[in-house]
């Protein structure tokens, strides 16, 4: 199994095609990390002329607000007695959000279980889904 095989280290020498396209790898991997940041930022920005409405407002203004979330992709702010009370954000870009932070934990994740040594080699995976498939390779 793969969770019962000895962990490798990570190496510093990157001269091997291995190492090479493991280092290709981690590239990518935090290239994939900025771009959702980057994207989750832009979708969370708030116009603040149009985008913060008081909760009355929001009560009247309902239909209108649903249509300008779903438009604009931008969360409408509600404030109650002058402050920030709730955030209302259409349904589909609320579960992209929530995806895209899934990612991230998992990135972040995965980035500590490198700084731990918790690796496995290419030929280690390949061996244990292998035998998870009862094929021989």
């Amino acid at each position: 199994m793969l969770g019962s095989g000895p962990s490798r280290q990570p190496q510093k020498n990157w001269g091997t095609s291995s190492e090479k396209g493991r280092l290709y790898f981690i590239t990518e991997y935090v290239k994939l990390f900025c771009k959702e940041f980057k994207e989750i930022f832009y979708m969370v920005n708030v116009n603040y002329a149009e985008d913060i409405v008081p909760l009355s407002s929001f009560r009247a203004d309902m239909t209108r607000l649903m249509s300008q979330t779903k438009a604009t992709h931008r969360p409408i702010v509600v404030t109650q007695n002058g402050r920030a009370a709730n955030v209302f954000l259409d349904v589909a870009d609320y579960q992209q959000l929530v995806d895209k932070l899934d990612l991230m934990m998992d990135i972040y994740k995965g980035e500590q279980d490198i700084a731990a040594g918790r690796v496995h080699s290419t030929d280690d995976v390949r061996r244990a889904i292998a035998s998870d498939l009862g094929v021989s390779i």
